[in-house]
Order: structure tokens, then C-alpha cells, then sequence
């Protein structure tokens, strides 16, 4: 049975749900990119390419242990490398 893995708030890992909803229902995440030193400031990045934060990083690797084992049909990302790090 395909199962696909769905993140709740305050969730430490995956909740599995059967695969009568991978059809009708694809799992979509969204992640957005980790901190900058602009982000802080509350600044506007728009297309200036900034790098992250030590903090940003961290919550970059954060995110990876998370989505760990999990499988994507389709990956987007910016080119900026905020984002790609992220």
C-alpha cells in the first residue's frame, strides 16, 4: 500500500494516510527559505541573492531530517541560493 506522510503542527514525525487519497488528493509541501540577514531586518529580498543565516542553515538541515525518506514526484526551487540551500 503507498502511503503518503502529512505534517501536523507540532508533529516530531510523519502521520501515514492509505493511498485511496494519492489520486484525488496529491500531498503538496511548501517550505519557505530559511533566514537571511535581510529577513531579520525585516528587509525585502526580491531578487538579491543572499546567502542564509548560521541560524538559516540550521533550520535548512532542520527541514531535511523531516522530509528524510519521503519521495517527490517534482522539486521547485529559485535559483537564489537561499532558497536552493534551503
Amino acid at each position: 500500500m503507498t502511503k503518503f506522510a502529512r505534517w501536523s503542527n507540532g508533529s516530531r514525525g510523519p502521520q501515514t494516510f492509505p493511498n485511496d487519497m494519492d489520486e484525488k488528493n496529491p500531498t503538496i509541501y511548501l517550505a519557505r527559505h530559511g533566514e537571511t540577514a535581510w529577513s531579520l531586518t525585516g528587509q525585502h529580498t526580491g531578487l538579491t541573492d543572499l546567502p542564509l543565516t548560521e541560524h538559516g542553515e540550521r533550520n535548512a538541515r532542520n527541514l531535511g531530517v523531516r522530509l528524510r525518506g519521503l519521495t517527490f514526484a517534482k522539486v521547485f526551487t529559485s535559483p537564489l541560493q537561499r532558497a536552493a540551500r534551503t
